[in-house]
């Protein structure tokens, strides 16, 4: 029965985008408050985030992947703070109610840069998955915003555990 359903739900979601109404490419930009759920006892982090955003819609769902630079981490108290920088390939779900969105999906992220200067976190995964969920508004023209909230999937850290946490807030516009 579930596999049914599944079923159904991948038909209908290709049946509405093969009439996608609109395809839309786009910036954005915004704040990252990020955390890892780790063994160490650490506080957030604040970052940015910036990328690209490509829109199939139609009036009641799409899809959007988007191609982000993730800036992540981590204050580790009585150590410096660890930073991490992602591409992030989130692939999100939309479902419209007039001008909002409610979002969801998953987000594969690949690890371009790390700054630890602390001797404690020595190995750290290239790869993390993670799961959001959100909200987007439509604004004037092809300006948006969007708050999500992203919880990591995948152990960070191969020492002391570590899932990325990240809450993004951000401003963009659909070209």
């Amino acid at each position: 029965m579930k596999k049914s359903i599944q079923f159904l739900f991948a038909i209908f979601l290709t049946c509405q985008l093969a009439n996608a109404q609109s395809i839309k490419l786009g910036v954005k930009a915004g704040a990252n408050y990020s955390n890892l759920n780790s063994d160490f006892n650490e506080s957030g982090l604040t970052s940015y985030h910036f990328g690209a955003v490509l829109e199939f819609k139609t009036p009641i769902i799409g899809i959007q992947p988007e191609l982000i630079y993730s800036s992540q981490g981590a204050k580790v108290k009585g150590l410096n703070d660890v930073k991490l920088d992602y591409i992030a390939v989130p692939i999100v779900l939309k479902f419209y109610i007039t001008k909002l969105s409610l979002e969801v999906g998953p987000q594969f992220s690949y690890l371009v840069n790390e700054n630890l200067s602390s001797q404690t976190v020595t190995d750290i995964n290239k790869t993390d998955i993670g799961v959001l969920g959100g909200v987007g508004l439509k604004l004037v023209g092809g300006l948006f915003t969007q708050a999500r909230y992203v919880v990591g999937v995948t152990d960070n850290l191969n020492t002391g555990g570590g899932k990325n946490n990240v809450f993004q807030l951000s401003m963009g516009y659909n070209f």
